[in-house]
């Protein structure tokens, strides 16, 4: 990677950063898996937020911010990685869909339900990976007959 692309990749990456409310911690050498040159940024909390958490990003010489759509893209994709960064509680969820992924241990799909405490989750509607849906219903009880990943069959 030449010095200039990889300021140009550096200046670019940093405004990125910023904007999503991150800064760039270092920048090392790398190499993709045809040992073709890269740079491996790491982006982290302006301060002692998050102390030890930090986000690593590798881009090799063919990244270009040049284009249009892709700044704000990755300005957003960024912004997502610093609230992930700034949660508290990393074994706690930022979204609904997060949690239910992580139930179900796979992309769920329309009509699935998990029964978590007093609470079926059911998905009504997904959008390619993304779940747009979900219709939650207290049971009143807390489930006792869950199974390991918090999945029950719905009371009948």
């Amino acid at each position: 990677m030449t010095a200039e692309l990889k300021s140009s990749l550096v200046t670019s990456l940093q405004a990125a950063a910023s904007q999503a409310g991150l800064v760039l911690v270092s920048v090392t050498q790398g190499s993709d898996f045809h040992g073709q040159p890269t740079a491996v940024f790491e982006l982290g909390l302006p301060n002692a937020e998050a102390a030890g958490r930090t986000l690593k990003l590798e881009l090799t010489d063919g990244f270009e911010f040049d284009k249009p759509e892709l700044l704000p893209a990755m300005t957003a994709h960024l912004a997502d990685e610093a609230k992930r960064l700034r949660n508290p509680r990393p074994d706690c969820y930022v979204t609904l869909g997060g949690l239910l992924f992580e139930r179900f241990g796979h992309i769920p799909a329309e009509g699935e339900h998990v029964r978590i405490d007093d609470w079926d989750l059911r998905v009504v509607e997904m959008d390619k990976r993304r779940v747009a849906q979900v219709v939650a219903t207290r049971t009143g009880e807390p489930a006792d007959d869950e199974s390991p990943n918090g999945t029950s069959d719905p009371p009948e």
